[in-house]
């Protein structure tokens, strides 16, 4: 049982809740899609303004994901992600450097979840 995750979605929103498995853990379902979902960011599959529109909960999801399984430096490269502050997000928002770092960093932590093995 992860306390902190709770305490954290909670915090955000109770519809959050929805994304955790019986152990109250991020469900594998919610990391892989977040995973596809960063993939397609990356790739020009999809943009901020649409991911902000049609997965909204994916902002605040990768935040926990990050506050509760990221790896060391994975915080430092999210507070420099301008691109997730949703609410400044307009249909021009483009992936900043600062943005790709992050995704790009969290992308790796999301194909090895829900193993807690950092690599070296």
């Amino acid at each position: 049982m992860n306390d902190l995750l709770m305490r954290y979605l909670g915090a955000i929103g109770g519809d959050l809740l929805d994304y955790v498995d019986s152990d109250e853990e991020l469900s594998t379902e919610a990391v892989s899609r977040m995973g596809d979902v960063t993939t397609a960011l990356l790739i020009g599959e999809t943009t901020p303004a649409r991911l902000a529109r049609e997965w909204p909960d994916w902002f605040p999801l990768v935040s926990a994901f990050v506050a509760v399984y990221g790896w060391e430096g994975t915080d430092e490269l999210e507070e420099a992600a301008p691109v997730l502050d949703r609410l400044r997000i307009t249909e021009f928002t483009e992936l900043t450097q600062a943005d790709r770092a992050f995704l790009e960093a969290i992308e790796v932590q999301f194909d090895v979840y829900p193993s807690d093995t950092e690599p070296e």
